[in-house]
């Protein structure tokens, strides 16, 4: 089962969930995003195209 946790703000509800297996596109996806962001800005810490599709897959698939 899903965890679930929403948020009120000034924006609207933002309701956050744990990822699930079939989640795994959407999930590579904002790590390549947020690895680019911080390649951008000089920090090397997750850099695009190192997130092995086996591992996160894996990851999702423990609770």
């Amino acid at each position: 089962m899903a965890r679930e946790h929403s948020l009120s703000t000034s924006s609207g509800t933002i309701t956050i969930a744990q990822a699930q297996p079939s989640d795994i596109d959407i999930v590579i996806s904002i790590l390549e995003e947020a690895g680019q962001w911080l390649l951008e800005r000089g920090i090397y810490q997750w850099l695009p195209g190192s997130f092995s599709r086996d591992r996160i897959a894996s990851s999702l698939g423990h609770s």
